[in-house]
Parts: structure tokens; C-alpha cells; sequence
């Protein structure tokens, strides 16, 4: 293939080799790309972040569950999961310091969780995530709403009360006892008011990765179905290429065989007519040189076809059963006596009708001329029905010895069963070789059907 292009002055199209690399270099850059973008964001969120407070001057602690934050953002997209575990344990730890609020440093849990919802395996996986890192902010609400000095002791349940003498005070000041109803809901509801702010940005950066998610899915689909559109017409192509291919095996085959056996009976013919009656000699051998011509500017179409650099040459007419009458008078002149007759009203056939009604009974005919013997007739016969029209070619030669078994056959069964026809290779009633075909002419019509009744050849 890549030859003929060059021929033909087609430039040279990249191999898959080259193309490959050049999509792994691109991948490369771009994980190098993503990294360098991750350091960046961890840099400027490092910085934006200060826990320092008049109460809290240690920050020892905090700057470590940091650290683990930092190492959860530098893998998020290498290992998606273990980096949110990394950075929701940084969070918590940060959120359960009472005296540091949130930093900016701690945008990177919502940062993890969205490359869990945009790149983990499954969704499942992106779900129990997302409920994970809700159930943790609301427990830690919980907990640092129970924890002593925070608003304003509200939220003391029941069996945190260290004496009756507190009970007692209580009542004098007319405030009932604590019910564990009342206490445990309104414990809840103000947990989850604390923590309504966390809990928003968190569904936001899983919303917000589940839509990328959905619209890579999207585009891989469209890809997949694009690689299996390509591959379905490679082998579409591969498949017609190998058809073509076998076409031209067969043309290549009838032209070189028919021209080649007229062109040796006809220059037998004028050897021995060369003293007797040299007029008929020099006929014989224009016959010759017409043969030659004919079966080489074939020949030459043909390969320019395979090379596909036939566009512009001069490409030569189909034969059709137009031409069956001067291929009868050129066997005819070869020495082979020929009976033709065409029975029923001949019709406009299809093209690859009309051209596979003359080469078989072009193939047939070689065939007789070839392997018959000597001082054998032909006998052919073509009729022209409704739906159908039907070949018969046979002789009175000496039958089938063996040497039939080749291309010519082959070719002839092919062609019949590329038109769904019905074709029968046999004995003739004289003793010799009989070819009958049936093709069908309209597109309701089908045979497929081939049959051999000699058991010396072999379906093809």
C-alpha cells in the first residue's frame, strides 16, 4: 500500500508507532503539568494560612495535620482515595481545635473530594466518600458543641450534672430539669447548623466533580464509539481491498489465459500453414499481433488499477455479451469450431452481470481450447429469461483429465457465487466438459448454488 502511494506521488501518512509516542509524551507533560499545578495551589494556600491566636501560640501541632493535607493534594489525582483519607484526617483534626477557625488550607478536603467524584473507579466509591466526609463534619459539630465552655453550656445532657445541689438550684430559679428529649434534638439541629456552611462546600466540590465525571464518561463513550467506527471501516476497507484483489487475480487470469491460448493456436495455425498457404499464415499471425494487443492494454489497465495510479489514464470499456460475437470469431479462427445461439430476448443485463456472462463463457471456451484435444467443438448457448439468464458451454473433447483443476474453474465458481447464481460442471452428452450457469438478473432472484458432477474438480 505504502508503495503504490509512492508511486502515485501520495505523501507517506505518520505510522502508529510515531503516533503512539507522541500520545505518550503528551501524557507525560501533562501529569507534569497537573503536579506542577498542585504545588502551587498547596504553596499559596500554605501561605494564606496562619493558626497563631493570643490563646493558641503553639501551632506545632496544627502545621503537622497540615503537612498530612499537603501530601493528601500531591497525589489527589495518582491515588484519588487514600489522598481525601489523608486530607479529611488533616481537617478533622484542624476543625477539633477550637481555638484556630478554618484556614484557606483547609479547602483542600473539598479539593480531594472532588478528584474522588471525578476519578475514582466506580461511583459508588465517589458516594460513600461524599457520606463519609458529611457524617465526620457533623460528628465533630457534635463534639465540639459538647465540649465544656462552648455555647455557653447549652447543651449539658442528662447525667453530666455533678450533684443534686445543682438540681435544687435550678428548680429555685425556676428552670426545669433538663429533658433528654428536648436536649439530645436541639443538640442535633444546632450541630447541623454549625456545620451547614462545611457541609455545603463539600456537596458543592462532589456536584462539581460528578459533572466532570459524567462529561469524561460522556467523551470516552464517544471515543470508544469513534475507535470502533475507524476499526469497523479498516476492516470494511481490508475486506473490499482483499475482494478487489481477488477480482483482479481473476480478470488478470481470464485475460492472460484466453489471449495466451488464441495467440498459440493461431501461431500453430500459421506454422503449418506457412508453406501450403502462406496467405492464411500471415492471417493467422495478424490474429496474433490483434490478440497481443488487446490482451496487453488489458493487462496494462489491470495494473494500473493495482498500483492506483489509473485516475488519469485511458481506461478501456468492460467487455459485456456485446462482445461475446468477436470472441466466438477469434476461437473460431484459432482452429476450435464454435456453434453460437442466444435464445430468448436479449435484455440491458446489470454491469456485473454482463461482465461475468463473458468471461465465463471466455473461461469455458479457453478451457476447451486448452484441454479438449485436438479437433474439438464448442457448443454455446445463452438464453435470456424474466429474472435470470442462463450459460451453458460445452464440448465433445476428451472430459475432464485433471488439469482443469486450476484458476479457470475456480474463477468461474467465484464469480457465480458472487451473484448469488447457480452454477453445474459436468459431462456433456458427447462426452466432454459441460459449464451451465444461472445468474439472476433482478434483485428478488437468488440460487447460490453450486455443483460439481465430475469428481475430478474440486470446488474452489
Amino acid at each position: 500500500m505504502y508503495e503504490s502511494a509512492l508511486m502515485c506521488g501520495r505523501p507517506r501518512l505518520p505510522t502508529m508507532g510515531g503516533m503512539a509516542l507522541i500520545a505518550e509524551w503528551r501524557r507525560l507533560l501533562g501529569a507534569r503539568r497537573v503536579l506542577l499545578l498542585d504545588v502551587a495551589v498547596a504553596v499559596v494556600l500554605t501561605l494564606l494560612s496562619s493558626p497563631s491566636t493570643r490563646v493558641h501560640a503553639d501551632a506545632t501541632a496544627w502545621w503537622a495535620f497540615s503537612a498530612v493535607m499537603v501530601a493528601g493534594l500531591l497525589i489527589r489525582h495518582r491515588r484519588p482515595l487514600p489522598a481525601f483519607l489523608l486530607a479529611l484526617a488533616g481537617g478533622a483534626a484542624h476543625q477539633l481545635d477550637l481555638y484556630v477557625p478554618l484556614q484557606p488550607i483547609d479547602l483542600i478536603v473539598p479539593i480531594t473530594l472532588y478528584a474522588v467524584a471525578a476519578h475514582s473507579s466506580t461511583r459508588r466509591i465517589s458516594y460513600v466518600v461524599l457520606g463519609l466526609a458529611i457524617t465526620t463534619a457533623y460528628v465533630i459539630g457534635i463534639v465540639n458543641l459538647l465540649r465544656p465552655g462552648v455555647a455557653g453550656g447549652r447543651f449539658a445532657l442528662p447525667g453530666t450534672v455533678s450533684s443534686k445541689a445543682e438540681l435544687s438550684m435550678e428548680a429555685l430559679a425556676g428552670r426545669p430539669a433538663p429533658d433528654s428529649v428536648a436536649a439530645l434534638a436541639a443538640l442535633l439541629g444546632e450541630a447541623v447548623t454549625s456545620a451547614m456552611s462545611v457541609m455545603f462546600v463539600l456537596v458543592l466540590a462532589f456536584a462539581w466533580g460528578t459533572g466532570v465525571r459524567s462529561r469524561t464518561e460522556r467523551l470516552l463513550l464517544a471515543r470508544r464509539r469513534a475507535e470502533d467506527l475507524e476499526r469497523e471501516q479498516h476492516q470494511r476497507t481490508a475486506l473490499a481491498t482483499a475482494a478487489e484483489r481477488a477480482r483482479l487475480a481473476r480478470e488478470m487470469h481470464d485475460v492472460v489465459a484466453h489471449g495466451l491460448s488464441v495467440m498459440v493456436a493461431q501461431a500453430q495455425a500459421a506454422v503449418a500453414a506457412q508453406r501450403r498457404n502462406p496467405e492464411l499464415s500471415a492471417q493467422a499471425m495478424r490474429e496474433v499481433v490483434t490478440v497481443g494487443r488487446s490482451s496487453l492494454a488489458e493487462m496494462r489497465q489491470l495494473l494500473g488499477v493495482l498500483r492506483g495510479c489509473s485516475e488519469g489514464a485511458d481506461r478501456l470499456p468492460l467487455p459485456d455479451t456485446g462482445d461475446l460475437p468477436a470472441l466466438i470469431d477469434r476461437v473460431r479462427a484459432a482452429a476450435t469450431p464454435v456453434a453460437f445461439r442466444v435464445e430468448g430476448e436479449p435484455v440491458n443485463l446489470p454491469t456485473s452481470v454482463d461482465l461475468s456472462v463473458y468471461r465465463i463463457i471466455q473461461e469455458a471456451l479457453t478451457n476447451t481450447m486448452k484441454h479438449a484435444g485436438p479437433g474439438a467443438s464448442a457448443d454455446v448457448r445463452l438464453t435470456f429469461g424474466r429474472s435470470q439468464v442462463e450459460i451453458e458451454v460445452s464440448d465433445d473433447g476428451v472430459g475432464f483429465s485433471g488439469a482443469e483443476e486450476g484458476n479457470g474453474l475456480r474463477g468461474i465458481a467465484e464469480r457465480v457465487k458472487l451473484l448469488d447464481g447457480e452454477l453445474e460442471l459436468g459431462r456433456s452428452a458427447a462426452g466432454g466438459v459441460r459449464v451451465h450457469a444461472r445468474l439472476p438478473t433482478s434483485a428478488g432472484a437468488r440460487f447460490d448454488r453450486v455443483v460439481f458432477h465430475a469428481p475430478e474438480v474440486a470446488p474452489a
